[in-house]
């Protein structure tokens, strides 16, 4: 569970903050499907490069190549952000759905993902 709490915190803090303040309400410029994955996709890479030491303009660029990659635009991105923050009941099944694929993923490469790296400051007996 804590593990869970970490991920989401580091979601909030990462892809979500950004979008706040920005005015409008937005409108869901990518089906839910897609940016699930998108968006679990962002998240792996975010924890890979935070775990690996990069600085927030590499992971920046990072998250830019895979946006790119999927056909996504930042401002589509924050325009659904945008959308799902409009009306917060959005974002819990939209979260399950990510942690659903996170632990599949995490399943399938036989492993389960690593939290320290959400929680660097946390004593090692919380973790």
């Amino acid at each position: 569970m804590r593990t869970l709490l970490r991920i989401l915190s580091y979601i909030m803090i990462v892809l979500v903050l950004p979008s706040c303040g920005t005015g409008g309400e937005g409108r869901e410029a990518i089906k839910a499907d897609k940016f699930a994955e998108v968006y679990t996709t962002l998240l792996e890479e975010g924890i890979r490069d935070r775990k690996n030491g990069l600085d927030s303009i590499a992971s920046s660029k990072n998250a830019t190549k895979i946006l790119e990659g999927t056909g996504v635009t930042q401002e589509d991105f924050q325009n659904t952000l945008r959308w799902y923050n409009s009306d917060v009941r959005r974002w819990r099944p939209f979260l399950d759905d990510v942690v659903k694929r996170l632990e599949e993923r995490a399943n399938k490469e036989g492993n389960t993902p690593d939290p320290s790296p959400l929680a660097p400051a946390m004593p090692e007996k919380d973790r």
